[in-house]
């Protein structure tokens, strides 16, 4: 039987994203299910353009109260089969649907990896046993015009596929952003010692820290920030040897497509928000402070983060290089 499903997802990029292996695993489960999705008008862009969402509605949480008394009203004429709420809102409430998640889902375990706790308020209205992700992903779109464009994006500029490393340099927060002198250090180190080419990409806010690091560094390399779409970003870090990021929407990007990652943490949790990708390694402090996931540094020194070397960043780097080539070897 047909699945009539709603999925309530969550404002900003990274946070949507990890909320894609959930819309995998009910695509996977109800095949011919017709699923809507709500997402913000800043996280529409990770579900845009997709077949496999029925209608993407977006939602403005400034809207007036008339405006969502009348968003409400349209929803109730469906008769949904299933309403998963990954942002815990009041919409079930008011919604019309024989199962729905409680607002008490979310309740699971606080120390568990934020795709892991989207799967585990999955499975409070799904009884489907373990509920396995499935390998092919159909929650986010790659498009063979996004992979044309950026392989000729790369021929363009002389780069082999596989054979370089990106690197995101931004974060939507300022204590989440490695300082950008150690970034040039690090894309210094990475063309000298590893003779690799090295892509910067980050979206249009992130593009003044992109050719800050472009300019104070000794070489030349490709600047991408500001100048891909979602899908195109998706696209090139499936080319890529290796990742390298802050905690930040393309850490998670490319964790759900199993690029290998080397992410930078400050006062995040990387238990909750780290890469989650087969390959991949943290880079961080362990100061006593951290991880406190405040607004604020109390010690306006952020310590955590600026203390990070960019020497123990590279031999991260190294470390898991090694290791994916290792494992490479041993497949064939």
């Amino acid at each position: 039987m047909q699945k009539n499903i709603l999925v309530i997802t969550l404002s900003n990029i990274g946070d949507a994203i990890l909320t894609l292996p959930v819309l995998d695993i009910l695509k996977d489960q109800f095949e011919d299910a017709k699923i809507n999705v709500i997402a913000s008008e800043r996280s529409a862009c990770v579900f845009e353009d997709n077949p496999d969402i029925a209608w993407l509605i977006v939602y403005n949480k400034d809207w007036l109260l008339k405006d969502k008394i009348k968003f409400i009203l349209s929803l109730r004429k469906n008769n949904y089969d299933l309403i998963v709420d990954l942002r815990n809102t009041y919409l079930p409430f008011f919604l019309k649907g024989k199962n729905k998640t409680s607002v008490f889902s979310h309740l699971t375990n606080k120390k568990s990896h934020m795709s892991s706790k989207h799967i585990q308020v999955l499975k409070t209205v799904l009884d489907k046993g373990s509920l396995n992700i499935p390998s092919n992903h159909k929650a986010f779109l790659v498009l063979k015009q996004d992979i044309a464009h950026v392989s000729s994006l790369l021929e363009s500029n002389n780069i082999l596929e596989n054979q370089f490393i990106v690197i995101a340099p931004g974060a939507r927060s300022h204590l989440k952003r490695w300082p950008e002198d150690k970034f040039t250090q690090l894309c210094d180190m990475i063309i000298e010692d590893l003779k690799t080419d090295v892509v910067l990409v980050g979206d249009v806010n992130d593009s003044v820290i992109c050719r800050r690091v472009l300019f104070n560094s000794k070489h030349d390399f490709l600047d991408l920030s500001g100048k891909t779409t979602l899908r195109q970003l998706a696209a090139l870090l499936l080319k890529a040897k290796l990742l390298i990021t802050n905690d930040s929407a393309t850490l998670h990007l490319a964790s759900y497509f199993n690029v290998p990652v080397l992410a930078i943490f400050g006062p995040t949790d990387e238990n909750k928000y780290g890469p989650w990708s087969d390959k991949s390694l943290v880079a961080k402090k362990n100061i006593n402070c951290r991880p406190c996931s405040e607004a604020e540094c109390k010690l306006s020194s952020v310590d955590c983060l600026y203390n990070l070397s960019a020497e123990e960043v590279f031999s991260g780097i190294k470390k898991l290089l090694n290791d994916i080539q290792t494992n490479f070897s041993s497949q064939n």
